[in-house]
């Protein structure tokens, strides 16, 4: 009789002492991201729960980062994962953590929806001539882009020019991008007037940079007036 009781005061104590040491993990507050896999599972559970609740992809912060770490120790007794609520209006929601000895364990954090954009691979230098290999896309905050003017698809990229350094990994600004630079200022050019049936082709000088469609200074090299023509492609410019 002596000996079952205290195996049943055993196991209690077993049990709380796991109660106490989840207790616990709410005290502990933390900046460290995770990075072994099983935490990195947990974390993607949560955010897929956190995806199917506001209809799309979202970015996740936690509250207490190194809770999921501690979390990790005890994933094996780990039965469900769902969400408790999620607060649309703050953006803020908790999941609870279940083990099988009926524990439960509360995560909480933060959510801003993500939107999907193209970005540069590599760093590249004003005048690079972007390719369809030079992208790729990433998920950033949709709050980040309210007030920015963002290329949103790749063909919209593809053949342009950057007109300044951008940084690998960024959204692409379209106020960082131009169409390619076909001809340079001092460029010989041939100037064509063309008009109805009357067609004339002569030598001239760019007198500016443009790209195709600007409408650039050229001067005609015979009499040295200088016009303005529209740039049709590398060595030639359009009077009509």
């Amino acid at each position: 009789m002596l000996l079952s009781i205290n195996l049943l005061y055993t196991r209690k104590m077993i049990h709380f002492i796991k109660v106490i040491l989840f207790c616990n993990l709410f005290l502990q507050v933390g900046i460290a991201s995770a990075s072994n896999s099983i935490t990195k599972n947990i974390q993607h559970k949560i955010t897929e729960l956190i995806d199917d609740s506001v209809t799309g992809k979202a970015i996740v912060k936690f509250d207490k980062p190194d809770l999921l770490d501690e979390i990790e120790k005890f994933s094996q007794e780990i039965e469900t994962i769902s969400l408790s609520y999620i607060d649309k209006r703050n953006s803020t929601f908790e999941v609870l953590i279940k083990t099988k000895e009926k524990d439960t364990i509360s995560v909480c954090g933060t959510y801003q929806k993500s939107v999907s954009l193209p970005t540069l691979r590599f760093s590249v230098p004003a005048g690079h001539i972007i390719q369809a290999q030079d992208l790729k896309r990433i998920f950033v905050p949709h709050s980040h882009t309210l007030f920015q003017k963002f290329v949103k698809h790749e063909n919209d990229v593809i053949g342009m020019q950057t007109s300044k350094n951008i940084q690998s990994g960024v959204p692409i600004s379209k106020l960082c991008v131009t169409n390619p630079i076909l001809i340079k200022a001092g460029d010989q050019v041939s100037i064509v007037y063309a008009k109805n049936s009357v067609h004339i082709k002569t030598l001239g000088k760019a007198l500016a940079s443009g790209a195709l469609n600007d409408m650039v200074k050229v001067q005609n090299i015979s009499s040295k007036k200088i016009i303005i023509a529209k740039v049709i492609n590398s060595d030639t410019v359009l009077i009509n």
